[in-house]
């Protein structure tokens, strides 16, 4: 079971004012959440239908919580005051899953937004695709699923690989900080085993998945 850990704050943690009045204040505060890594307002941003949807919403919060704690970790050992390391995967903003791109939040003011009944999307100017919302009680919130191009039968298996990944990264700023790894070379090395242990599995899972139904 994942640890309290991956949803602490950090004593940067910087809280986003959420507002989900219109599509485009829900998705600025998603945007901003992703990159303050609040997982709260993170979690406030996005539509759930159903409790599959809540856990995969919740597992996606912990991820970009742990994320953040380790790129946060790795800077700070290995690249103190912002100097260039060598292990820039572990260290750049980029790094936190789903982080939208500078021009994406720059673009949000001139988007466009179509709204038809409890649904809308908002289309970037370089964005190939929309991103889709939902209103629920009269506030809008982004459909995850959607988002992160997850189809329903996945929803379990993707909840399982972020919680793995989150822990995997709660155990790896735990041991940066506790000075286990000597060089940034020697974090990274480590990090990369242990997401390959975490997606190696669901990778063959997919592959011996039966490719049609049983036979009644």
């Amino acid at each position: 079971m994942l640890s309290a850990v991956s949803l602490a704050e950090s004593p940067t943690t910087q809280h986003v004012t959420v507002d989900l009045t219109t599509p485009i204040s829900a998705v600025r505060t998603m945007f901003a959440a992703v990159e303050t890594a609040d997982g709260s307002a993170l979690r406030d941003s996005f539509f759930a239908a159903d409790d599959a949807q809540r856990d995969l919403i919740t597992a996606y919060a912990e991820l970009i919580v742990a994320t953040r704690h380790l790129r946060d970790a790795a800077r700070d050992k290995f690249a103190p005051d912002n100097a260039p390391a060598p292990n820039p995967a572990m260290v750049r903003d980029g790094t936190i899953p789903g982080s939208p791109a500078p021009e994406d939040q720059q673009q949000l003011d001139s988007a466009q937004v179509q709204i038809d009944g409890d649904t809308a999307t908002v289309q970037l100017p370089d964005r190939p695709q929309p991103i889709k919302l939902r209103r629920s009680d009269n506030l809008w919130r982004i459909d995850l699923a959607d988002y992160a191009s997850v189809q329903p039968a996945q929803l379990s298996e993707q909840t399982q690989v972020n919680h793995d990944l989150a822990a995997a990264f709660d155990e790896e700023t735990d041991e940066i900080n506790a000075g286990k790894y000597a060089s940034a070379q020697e974090a990274e090395s480590a990090i990369q085993q242990k997401i390959h242990a975490v997606i190696v599995p669901q990778l063959k899972n997919l592959t011996t998945a039966p490719t049609t139904a049983p036979a009644p």
